[in-house]
């Protein structure tokens, strides 16, 4: 029987993007969608490259919260946390590369 874990998803809707953030990622977890549809498969697939984690063994609960951030400062907060969640999730498929996994 596999251990479900379930990680939340900070949805926030600025310009045409819903912005993501998962606090139960350490490394800074963010990413972005078009439709909140998609935001299950997304932070599925952000957490499996940031942890490691079975697919099968994660649960998503999106939470929509409001606009409360200033625009334009809040797209620059939040585009940081999406490069840095790019570079976290690059620095694990690399060390997997390496690793011959």
């Amino acid at each position: 029987m596999t251990t479900m874990t379930t990680y939340t998803a900070l949805c926030e809707h600025v310009g045409g993007w819903w912005e993501i953030t998962v606090p139960e990622l350490a490394e800074g977890g963010a990413t972005q969608v078009r439709h909140l549809d998609d935001v299950d498969v997304t932070v599925r697939d952000l957490v499996c490259l940031m942890t490691d984690a079975d697919p099968a063994s994660v649960k998503v609960r999106a939470q929509v919260t409001a606009n409360d951030r200033p625009d334009r400062r809040g797209r620059l907060v939040v585009a940081a946390e999406v490069a840095v969640a790019a570079a976290a999730a690059a620095a694990v498929i690399l060390r997997r590369v390496l690793a011959g996994r």
